[in-house]
């Protein structure tokens, strides 16, 4: 079944926070702010597509930013833009190391003028716990899921007892 197969339930649009926002007084407002919720496996990728793929740990989290920085350079994705990656991709990283057995792998890899990133792991996301609207402000944690779904522009979610595949997606242009 194709990753974009099977969408269930949920899909939401979000507009991107207004300019100025967060420190990014030159963003633009972009509308393509959309969540996908997808149930059975996902779609193998292409080992030949794959730029590059980093299994980690806690003790990787450093490396797989810069790998994820530099991938995202060479994949010709502006600075602003590859700084947004890089925390996303922490995100579902740190999320894999605390929730999910203390590992994952990441996959980067380009289709057409988008950016591709998949973080998989051992873990289960219940759809309840799914964060489409901004978390409370007096919340100490669960913001993760949200904070990506606010800096790419595509987030596809397929989980599956013990099996968790998210893909965010980047437009290069």
């Amino acid at each position: 079944m194709d990753i974009g197969d099977g969408v269930r339930d949920r899909r939401t649009t979000h507009e991107r926070r207004p300019a100025g926002v967060g420190g990014h007084a030159d963003r633009q407002p972009a509308r393509v702010r959309s969540h996908e919720w997808h149930t059975g496996s996902a779609k193998e990728t292409d080992p030949a597509s794959v730029s590059f793929e980093l299994d980690f740990t806690c003790n990787r989290l450093g490396e797989l930013r810069r790998m994820v920085s530099k991938g995202a350079t060479e994949a010709s994705l502006d600075s602003n833009r590859t700084g947004d990656l890089v925390l996303a991709i922490n995100e579902l990283a740190t999320n894999s190391v605390r929730h999910a057995g203390g590992t994952g792998t990441l996959r980067m890899w380009r289709e057409g003028d988008t950016l591709l990133c998949d973080v998989i792991d051992r873990g289960h996301i219940q759809q309840q716990s799914v964060r489409l609207t901004p978390p409370d402000p007096t919340q100490v944690s669960g913001r993760g899921l949200w904070i990506v779904s606010q800096l790419c522009d595509l987030v596809q979610i397929r989980s599956s007892c013990g099996h968790n595949v998210v893909r965010v997606h980047m437009r290069l242009t």
